[in-house]
């Protein structure tokens, strides 16, 4: 045997028993001697001779003794040298037949097992020369030489140990390493088992550092997690779940699962219950409460909790707080519910298309517009819906928008034409958006039908043409008339100076003449602007036709017929006579140009109810009851472009010198300044149409003359004049004057306060233009009047009457006079103020 011990000695040993007789026997016979030798001691030779045998008997037994003691021992030692050489036979024999490795080291390794050189990688030779400090890893290696020494020393209680040894190949392996001390050979030695625990150990992290992993994750984790024993006691409670029910894990642990609600202990019992028999369930939309007793919609997912032994011994609940996802359901289901309301109730089409330009929703107000039944339009291509000439560009606007993400349209509404079913072309307001969903294009349009809205365009281009047109011919008449007051207040001194057969009195007539012609012109000028001073009436619409019948007839030329159709009953009508008549006598110039070979003019009236469906139809009015005015005429009519320009200032079809453009536009200004429409039918070669449509009053009134008597044209008072046109306060002052009057006079309204106030006790009617510098003529009057309330006042004005409304003199009853005004309609209209109008 490779590390037996054998002993020299090779004899059979006396058995231990019979040594044990033999050294019985020696001691009873020496003890017997002595009693014997006690007894005999009285015979002294006797006694001698007993003591000599005695001492021979003695050393016989003693080295009969010894050599018995000696024989045992020797044997004692064969035997314990024999067992300690088959316990060494055995114990290498299982050494080596081991599992793990096994050792006995002093210094250095004295015996190591096949195991231990497989677990280490070194040769038995090579580990001869090795200890536990040298097979250690680098941080274990104080441990391991503690270790040693520890035990070298004496006899230690077996330990264990866990440390990482490091390989032939420079490995480091977990060792579970089982030592103590032994005597080996005559020496205090080292035996020990050590155990690779590598695999052990990597899983032993491997589940540490998923159970981090998973700690981590539970109280990272924004879902409540709550885990419960077989009885329903809460065992974890994370922070989600601190956070999301309000009870804290210390509040939670070891109660009864506290967020279910009374109403829902059966349910729950009976879920806990399925869980516990091994039921997995998910995704389940509960009602929870947190710990103030609010509710809170929760969805649960619970899975039984496995032991080691596969015993089930609780289940593990995963919520999420979905009240806000049940919030946004239920806003997202308001919404998809409006929203269907208010597709089924629009006015506008709303058509949802996908990529490829096909027809996926559309409401019903697209069956108004386009014509086609709702099934007619599902599942067919927009294009349909589309002119010819547009739908290429609309195919390669949705193919470049999905390509490269930018509209083919600018973002708001945009006008394109549409198709209708009937086969006419639509004007269309368009604005669409855009969605992706599941990787595709989808894009909804919102179309409005503005075939409405371009007629009332057109009609607002109109009107903004005449206002602004209007404006300049207002401006333009207001300079005229101060210029024709003076001319006609100086031409009306020269008359009443120059004699009857004075040969320079027909130049003066002439002057005046030519004067009042400018004047007329002014006045048609402030009609087209429709800013004429009105002197409106309750008239008769018929009677005012019949007045100016005999003057249109002599407009005409002898081969127009003039017809008039007019109703039984009167058209009672609040206008001002004389700009019908103005209306009507521009009417019939238009016509009689109209036909120059001749030809018949027909003006009608009648009653007319409009309503709201005939404003719908026509695009003007506003319901109620009018007074129709037909006026129609054989001429060559006009075309399209013609027509819709027929209203413009300054447009005529006329060759040049022939008409100034101004006609229909006055009628126009003069119409609309009644409150009323007029509206133009024509075709080339079938005449034209014109319909005039005056408001109505309720009933006829009578008119009363008022009873004034024979207008004084002279005066003695003394009037405040103040005007800001020099020639016009000068005419006006030389004619006051010469009837008789005091004239002070003012430049601006800061001039006539301080006049007044330095005559005051003196004036007794103040002459005053609107639109005085500094402070207007209404200013100046009310701080006038403040002083002297009896004060009376003339205004004048060559204005237009939004300044007379706007400064508050017409609604007022402020008596007021326009420019141009003649020298005795002036003093006509002051003796009226003076003597017949009460103090204000």
């Amino acid at each position: 045997m490779k590390n037996a011990v054998l002993h020299p000695l090779r004899k059979k040993s006396i058995p231990f028993k019979t040594s044990a007789i033999y050294a019985l026997i020696g001691g009873l016979w020496i003890l017997f001697s002595d009693m014997l030798v006690a007894a005999l001691s009285q015979d002294p030779a006797t006694l001698s001779r007993l003591q000599t045998f005695k001492g021979w008997f003695f050393v016989a037994a003693t080295a009969l003794m010894l050599y018995v003691l000696i024989r045992r021992s020797v044997s004692l030692f064969e035997e314990t040298e024999r067992a300690l050489r088959e316990s060494e036979e055995k114990f290498t024999a299982l050494a080596e037949h081991a599992a793990s490795a096994v050792f006995i080291c002093r210094e250095h390794f004295v015996f190591v097992n096949n195991a231990m050189e497989r677990l280490t990688g070194y040769s038995r030779e090579e580990l001869m020369k090795m200890s536990l400090y040298d097979i250690a890893s680098p941080e274990f290696r104080a441990l391991a030489k503690q270790c040693g020494e520890g035990y070298l020393r004496g006899p230690l209680t077996p330990a264990r140990y866990e440390f990482t040894i490091r390989t032939k190949s420079g490995e480091d392996r977990w060792v579970d390493f089982t030592v103590s001390s032994i005597r080996y050979r005559g020496a205090t030695a080292i035996v020990g088992t050590a155990f690779d625990i590598t695999d052990r150990k990597r899983a032993e992290a491997a589940v540490w550092e998923a159970n981090r992993t998973l700690n981590s994750l539970i109280q990272a984790a924004p879902l409540a997690i709550i885990a419960l024993d077989t009885e329903g006691k809460v065992t974890l409670w994370n922070p989600a779940a601190e956070r999301i029910f309000g009870w804290s894990a210390q509040e939670a642990t070891g109660r009864l699962n506290p967020i279910v609600p009374e109403d829902e202990k059966k349910e729950y019992q009976t879920l806990r219950r399925n869980v516990l028999q091994g039921a997995i369930l998910t995704g389940i939309e509960l009602r929870r409460q947190r710990k103030d007793g609010s509710p809170i919609d929760v969805s649960l997912s619970t899975a039984p909790l496995y032991s080691a032994e596969g015993a089930i011994e609780g289940t593990i609940i995963l919520l999420s707080d979905i009240t806000e996802r049940k919030r946004a359901e239920e806003a997202r289901r308001e919404s998809e519910e409006r929203y269907r309301i208010i597709a089924e109730a629009a006015l506008d089409a709303i058509i949802t298309i996908d990529e490829g330009s096909t027809i996926l929703l559309i409401n019903p107000a697209a069956k108004h517009i386009f014509g086609y039944e709702i099934d007619e339009m599902l599942g067919k291509p927009l294009t349909m819906l589309m002119p010819e000439r547009m739908r290429p560009l609309h195919l390669a606007g949705i193919r470049r928008h999905i390509t490269t993400g930018r509209r083919h349209m600018p973002w708001g509404a945009v006008e394109l034409p549409g198709l209708h079913k009937d086969g006419r072309e639509i004007p269309l307001e368009i604005s669409y958006g855009e969605f992706v969903k599941g990787g595709r294009y989808f894009f909804i349009g919102i179309v409005r039908d503005i075939t409405e809205k371009k007629k009332l365009e057109q009609q607002l281009i109109q009107s903004q043409k005449m206002e602004a047109t209007g404006q300049l011919a207002g401006g333009i008449a207001h300079d005229f008339n101060n210029i024709i007051t003076a001319i006609i207040s100086y031409g009306s001194l020269m008359q009443m100076s120059v004699k009857e057969d004075d040969p320079l009195r027909p130049y003066v007539e002439q002057v005046l003449m030519l004067a009042d012609r400018a004047a007329h012109l002014t006045q048609s000028l402030l009609a087209f602007s429709r800013k004429q001073i009105m002197n409106p009436t309750e008239v008769d619409l018929n009677e005012i036709i019949r007045k100016v019948e005999k003057l249109l007839l002599r407009l005409i030329s002898e081969d127009i017929k003039l017809r008039t159709i007019l109703t039984d009953e009167p058209l009672m009508i609040m206008a001002d006579s004389v700009q019908i008549e103005q209306a009507l006598m521009n009417l019939t110039t238009n016509a009689r140009d109209a036909m120059p070979e001749g030809g018949t003019i027909i003006i009608s009236t009648n009653r007319q109810e409009i309503t709201e469906a005939f404003t719908r139809a026509h695009g003007f009015g506003t319901p109620g009851r009018y007074a129709l005015l037909s006026f129609t005429d054989t001429g060559t009519g006009m075309d399209e472009q013609t027509r819709q320009r027929a209203f413009e200032p300054f447009f005529t079809t006329k060759e040049i010198g022939r008409g100034t453009g101004l006609g229909l536009s006055i009628v126009y200004g003069i119409i609309k300044q009644h409150n009323g429409y007029i509206s133009l039918y024509s075709e080339p070669g079938k005449g034209t149409t014109f319909k005039i449509y005056l408001p109505l009053l309720r009933q006829k009134h009578e008119e009363q003359a008022p009873a004034m008597p024979a207008a004084l044209t002279r005066g003695t008072e003394t009037v405040l004049l103040a005007e800001d046109e020099t020639e016009v306060r000068k005419t006006t002052k030389t004619v006051l004057e010469s009837l008789g009057y005091t004239v002070i006079e003012a430049a601006d309204g800061a001039e006539a306060l301080r006049a007044f106030y330095e005559h005051q006790d003196r004036i007794q009617l103040l002459i005053l233009d609107v639109a005085l510098p500094q402070r207007n003529g209404r200013e100046v009057y009310d701080e006038i009047r403040a002083t002297n309330p009896d004060i009376k006042v003339l205004f004048t004005s060559g204005y237009t009457s939004d300044i007379m409304h706007t400064r508050g003199i017409l609604e007022e009853g402020l008596s007021f006079i326009s420019k141009p005004y003649a020298p005795h309609e002036l003093s006509e209209k002051i003796r009226k103020v003076l003597e017949y109008e009460p103090a204000r």
